[in-house]
């Protein structure tokens, strides 16, 4: 008899091993999908900022330079996103492996909130706020944050 109930709470364990996987799976997936977004978003900006450039035959691009160090940041976040979700689906039940690593982990290291970069997005996109919670640039109807799910 207490095999049996050995083996329902082992089943249990692992039901609940995998969906907690899949949940993680799904809400790394959504950050990716709002990096995406928001790479996309940088890409809009850096052609409209050559654009102006080039109308105004302006030789001064630290606007542009400033987009494309933008871009670069999402690109390595999205790489490190891309990593993490490939990392949780190879999680096997039972395996004594290291923990996952934290997306805020990830967040603050890539998307450090200062009041330089504050302004900075703001003046690259007037039309976004700053996230508080992990420094994202997000869009200013945006009750919560794509990135971390926090009210903004």
């Amino acid at each position: 008899m207490e095999d049996v109930f050995n083996r329902l709470k082992s089943g249990a364990s692992k039901a609940a091993f995998e969906a907690d996987k899949l949940a993680r799976i799904a809400h790394a997936q959504s950050e990716l999908a709002a990096i995406k977004r928001q790479i996309e978003s940088l890409y809009t900006d850096l052609g409209r900022a050559v654009y102006e450039l080039r109308l105004a035959a302006d030789k001064d691009d630290s606007t542009t330079n400033a987009i494309c160090e933008k871009i670069s940041e999402q690109m390595k976040l999205l790489e490190q996103k891309a990593q993490a979700i490939e990392s949780i689906k190879a999680e096997r039940f039972g395996s004594s492996s290291t923990p996952p690593v934290s997306t805020a982990d990830i967040n603050s290291s890539l998307n450090p909130t200062t009041p330089a970069k504050v302004e900075e997005a703001a003046r690259l996109d007037p039309a976004s706020k700053h996230c508080q919670a992990c420094g994202q640039n997000i869009p200013a109807e945006a009750v919560f944050c794509p990135l971390c799910g926090k009210k903004t």
